[in-house]
């Protein structure tokens, strides 16, 4: 807190402050952090000035108002083709799963809010994939259809999703964030009808496909990653990152940021994608994404996730420990050195890559490998030596 001060009201009454503190403001579901005064002597329970809000910020969100806009269902203008390679295979079909009266009920309803908001459509096809319903978390039901069998003779898209550990690096160097998340983003994205017939699912009352790229496909994930990256062109790895249908921008100070906003959310409007106001998160100094906190230099699990771990007991055998080691890697801090410590025996080589810290040295990732028959056979020395050689060429990017 700060030292008592005294401000002028807009009707010139005295404001007694105290201190500080940091409120989250929502406007129309955006949420913004702010710092405000707190005062002992308002004669209201909150008062905002012209100067709470960042006047930039709200003139790009009117400016790009319609990626806010969900009134109506959203397309993109870009049509997927071949998504669902199945090559000569002829088509499957599976039965519908039974249902209870009140699933059948649910299931009724989901099926006409599709039908009207253009996301599906009547069908003739003999593919076939039966639906399951899915409780959530918050106790309501997500509509899902078992594309298992589809998914085994459709040809893999090789196409990467970012690694992780990566996006964490970039983030790291910065210190204003944003977070944007799609609006049921594959239902955002165009299916070539050559493609829709494979899509197909039954229900008691009807055959439908779907009109746009559905969730549950093999190919989904890397298919929406291409056209986001594809979107967001060279801005990406230098002010904006896109995980499949999570995008975040970020920045090295607040007037950059500012401009990379507004760059990312014109990529954004061209490409008539809508956004989902309730998941967006602007101008944000600390910002959970992919399920860790991240702010200026520092990235933590989110609390959460953690509790599990710190919660657990105690491991009680080899495998039991291997599985609390991997879930419980840590993340680097780059301010600090790394020291890589291998070792060999007769038929397996292991590595584990600590950081040097003032108390002790802490490990952040371990690894091990098999030895083959004729590895088994090499001198010591030479186990040794590829023990080193395999650690440096896995943590390369921590070591040079």
């Amino acid at each position: 807190m700060k030292k008592t001060k005294n401000h002028l009201s807009a009707n010139c009454s005295t404001l007694n402050v105290i201190g500080e503190t940091t409120l989250e403001i929502n406007i129309h579901g955006l949420k913004t952090e702010v710092i405000a005064d707190v005062a002992t002597n308002l004669i209201t329970d909150l008062i905002l000035g012209s100067d709470w809000i960042q006047q930039q910020i709200l003139k790009i969100l009117w400016k790009y108002g319609k990626l806010f806009d969900i009134s109506e269902p959203s397309k993109i203008d870009i049509t997927l083709k071949n998504a669902i390679d199945t090559g000569t295979h002829r088509p499957i079909h599976t039965p519908p799963y039974r249902k209870s009266n009140k699933d059948q009920e649910t299931l009724n309803k989901e099926t006409d809010k599709l039908l009207k908001n253009g996301i599906i459509e009547h069908s003739t096809s003999p593919w076939s994939s039966p639906v399951v319903l899915v409780k959530k978390k918050d106790g309501t039901t997500r509509f899902c259809v078992d594309y298992r069998r589809l998914n085994q003779i459709t040809t893999k898209d090789a196409f990467p999703l970012p690694r992780i550990d990566d996006i964490y690096d970039q983030l790291t160097k910065a210190t204003h964030f944003t977070k944007f998340d799609f609006k049921s983003g594959y239902f955002q994205v165009p299916l070539d009808k050559a493609d829709r017939p494979k899509t197909a699912f039954s229900t008691r009352d009807g055959h439908f496909q779907f009109k746009v790229l559905p969730q549950g496909l093999t190919n989904g994930p890397p298919t929406f990653q291409r056209i986001v990256n594809q979107i967001l062109g060279p801005n990406r790895w230098k002010n904006v990152l896109a995980y499949i249908d999570d995008i975040i921008i970020y920045s090295k100070n607040f007037s950059e940021h500012i401009r990379h906003i507004e760059e990312v959310c014109a990529l954004l409007h061209e490409s008539n994608f809508k956004l989902n106001v309730d998941k967006c998160e602007i101008a944000r100094t600390e910002i959970l994404f992919l399920g860790h906190a991240i702010k200026a230099g520092t990235i933590k699990p989110d609390p959460d996730n953690i509790r599990g771990l710190t919660e657990t007991r105690e491991p009680t055998s080899a495998e039991e420990a291997f599985r609390f080691v991997k879930a419980a890697e840590c993340l680097p801090d780059d301010t600090l050195s790394f020291k890589l410590q291998t070792d060999a025996c007769v038929d397996g080589i292991g590595a584990v890559l600590p950081q040097v810290t003032p108390d002790e040295d802490r490990p952040l990732v371990f690894m091990s490998k098999k030895l083959t028959k004729t590895q088994t056979n090499w001198p010591p020395i030479e186990q040794e030596c590829y023990a080193i050689v395999q650690a440096i060429d896995k943590w390369d990017k921590y070591l040079r």
